[in-house]
């Protein structure tokens, strides 16, 4: 899983939290 182009303004917390949101969805 690649993420790229993500602008300075999103930390690592928010892709954590946010991956940790999509992948709830999935089962």
């Amino acid at each position: 899983m690649y993420i790229y182009n993500l602008p300075n303004q999103y930390s690592p917390e928010m892709i954590l939290l946010f991956l940790w949101q999509t992948i709830k969805k999935i089962p």
